[in-house]
């Protein structure tokens, strides 16, 4: 599975990638909304998206909302 991961905290991003790259899941990261959104616009296949609620710039709720679009 393609998992985008949007996380601003450095530590939390790397260990939540690391836990799932463990059970085999491929792992795209951001650091804030815009550039996640700027990922999920590229062709390759995102099949789950994790964010953090709390973003600079843009909500974890409303890129949810956006990347549904």
């Amino acid at each position: 599975m393609n998992i985008l991961i949007v996380e601003d905290d450095l530590d939390t991003r790397e260990i939540l990638g690391e836990l799932l790259q463990m059970q085999g899941h491929a792992i795209v990261t951001a650091i804030e909304a815009h550039h996640a959104l700027d990922i999920l616009r590229q062709p390759s296949a995102i099949d789950l998206l994790i964010t953090d609620v709390s973003l600079p710039g843009m909500s974890g709720v409303d890129l949810a909302r956006k990347a549904r679009q």
